[in-house]
């Protein structure tokens, strides 16, 4: 049992990277004529496999959640534009069918006036039936005189109504300006020159592409730090919609177009490419003895990278503002052992995790 114990403790600090090179090598050797050691050292190596599909199948999840929630929150979106849409008509309706009854109390007065000029006009013709000098007729109805002169043109039932002063006659001779007329001149006056609110805005963003892996779609782009103009911002890949999150992927390789706007609609559109690289697969990963892994963007600022083992430990960082190569070496100069490694690529607007392999 103890013998058991001591072989279970070897095979996990192989895994762990706790021996040295020299007791590595000869593992590896007592393998070959230790079967039950050869054992222990396959088991492992599938428990921990199965660890790290684990891990990756948590992150699909994660990733189909926020998809999910993206779609939720744009079919919100377009349910309240519609219904904006639908409120927006029955207001104008509203209004329209209020202003038809506000202009028919209007009418009625107009009317009234007219029949009591009409009859105003009858008795004066009775009791000056032999009078022949002109005269105008007065009316005055609710606190309002009504003037109707012979040198005006007669037409049917035409009347003209002033404001009352004190009994203080009014002549038809004089100039009633129009009160549209009036207003038109004096809107025409106190119109102010219209500005553009995009006159002299320049809107910009610090745009970070993600590369693609050969004939895949999984390239990426990260739009951060959006100035100029006012918030909020808008995002546009393409003739596509626009947006409000700053992150599109699913992308091939290739040149895209990217849009970004402003509150009003302030808008610049910048050129970006998502290149091609060549993705290790965990079973094939690379090997340190010949080669080195490769990590292709494009930053416009400084990020710092962090490699770290299966258990957590932090085994290597460095900062760079260019593509990152990696040689299998830890920060101590000493290279690492067979198995998966997580990098993280951070900064302020970026964070990029991912798993990448090495064998011996």
């Amino acid at each position: 049992m103890n013998n058991e114990t001591n072989i279970s403790q070897l095979v996990e600090h192989y895994f762990d990277g706790k021996l040295s090179a020299q007791e590595m090598q000869a593992l590896e050797v007592s393998m070959q004529t230790n079967s039950a050691l050869a054992e222990e050292f396959e088991l492992e190596k599938t428990l921990r496999g199965a660890v790290v599909d684990a891990n990756l199948l948590d992150w699909k999840q994660a990733i189909a959640l926020e998809t999910t929630k993206q779609n939720q929150i744009q079919k919100l979106k377009k349910s309240l534009v519609l219904l904006a849409v639908v409120l927006a008509g029955i207001a104008t309706w509203y209004l329209l069918d209020n202003k038809a009854e506000i202009v028919s109390p209007v009418q009625t007065q107009e009317l009234e006036n007219e029949t009591l000029v009409a009859k105003k006009e009858t008795a004066t013709s009775t009791s000056n039936a032999q009078t022949t000098e002109a005269k105008t007729p007065e009316v005055f109805t609710n606190e309002k005189k009504v003037v109707e002169s012979e040198e005006i043109e007669k037409e049917p039932n035409k009347v003209v109504i002033v404001d009352s002063i004190e009994n203080e006659p009014v002549s038809a001779n004089n100039n009633i300006s129009s009160p549209s007329t009036a207003q038109t001149t004096n809107e025409a006056q106190a119109s102010p020159e219209v500005v553009s609110p995009c006159e002299g805005v320049s809107v910009s963003a610090n745009i970070l592409s993600e590369p693609s892996c050969e004939n895949e779609a999984t390239g990426s782009f990260v739009i951060g730090n959006s100035k100029g103009g006012t918030k909020p911002y808008q995002f546009k890949l393409g003739s596509g919609d626009w947006e409000s999150r700053s992150t599109f992927t699913d992308l091939e390789a290739g040149t895209y177009t990217i849009s970004v706007k402003d509150k009003n609609h302030c808008k610049s559109s910048f050129t970006k490419i998502i290149e091609s690289k060549s993705c290790y697969s965990p079973e094939l990963g690379f090997n340190p003895d010949y080669e080195t892994w490769e990590y292709k963007s494009s930053w416009n600022d400084e990020v710092k990278v962090l490699l770290y083992d299966k258990a957590g430990r932090l085994i290597y960082e460095t900062n760079t503002f260019d593509d990152f190569t990696w040689d299998g070496y830890n920060s101590k100069g000493e290279k690492v052992n067979t198995g998966i490694y997580r990098y993280l690529i951070s900064n302020e607007t970026v964070k990029i995790a991912g798993t990448v392999t090495v064998i011996h």
